[in-house]
């Protein structure tokens, strides 16, 4: 079997040296066999067991639950828990999936929010209400990211249940993947409360400018790269359980 030395490893996937000791040390990767003079003495399987790691931890977009079970493939590679493993890796997928299920859903609005669309719904149907745990259930967040986006004014709502708690309705929750979009494509809290204040004032016209001056292009474009982000997570994916298969062959 081949051996690499730390700096190999390090050149062969882009890394610092450090970034490999340091997965080495949380348990990313399994423990190297030392040399009589210390160094450390990495094989194949570690090259495996890193391809895994920067098919997860190499792409940008993540959340709670997709970083979640990222770690348990990770990890599980790293022990040598193979079987479960490729598990969580075909759980992984699917995840990923699904969001980007949400994000094509979130898109959607957001094309429409975009063009200056208000929908302000019929308030005598009955409609579906959401408490703050559903909503970030939904869309793989804390109840705490809920409430600090009501805290910073960015969502309100009047509506509350029979134990007080407040609670959301379709319209609210649009406006909340509209947020949740803007803030994992990099926008700030306060570009978008200044994007939503104006919406919120019938300014349609400034909402664009309010978003840090960018064009209504640019914002549709937001969508377009948060998809495309997670389709190219989903792809590096779909890699991960042949990895598993070879690391069984190690």
């Amino acid at each position: 079997m081949k051996s690499y030395k730390t700096i190999e490893l390090a050149k062969m996937f882009n890394l610092h040296s450090n970034t490999i000791r340091f997965y080495e040390s949380i348990g990313y990767i399994s423990k190297a066999k030392r040399k009589l003079n210390g160094y450390r003495e990495f094989t194949d399987k570690h090259v495996l067991q890193l391809k895994i790691c920067r098919h997860i931890l190499g792409y940008r977009y993540t959340n709670s639950h997709i970083r979640d079970i990222g770690k348990l493939i990770i990890t599980s590679a790293a022990k040598g828990n193979l079987i479960e493993g490729k598990q969580y890796a075909h759980d992984y997928i699917k995840i990923i999936e699904n969001e980007i299920a949400l994000a094509e859903k979130t898109s959607q609005s957001l094309h429409k929010w975009a063009g200056l669309k208000h929908d302000i719904g019929n308030s005598n149907n009955i409609e579906k209400l959401y408490t703050r745990k559903e909503v970030a259930c939904l869309l793989g967040v804390t109840s705490e990211a809920v409430r600090n986006w009501e805290r910073n004014d960015l969502i309100k709502s009047d509506k509350r249940g029979n134990k007080k708690e407040v609670l959301f309705n379709k319209i609210d929750l649009d406006r909340i993947r509209i947020i949740y979009m803007l803030r994992q494509t990099g926008y700030s809290m306060s570009a978008i409360h200044r994007c939503l204040m104006v919406y919120d004032k019938g300014q349609a016209e400034l909402v664009i400018v309010a978003l840090n001056k960018i064009d209504k292009q640019e914002l549709l474009s937001a969508g377009d790269c948060w998809l495309s982000e997670l389709r190219n997570l989903k792809v590096a994916a779909e890699k991960i359980p042949l990895i598993f298969d070879k690391l069984e062959e190690a």
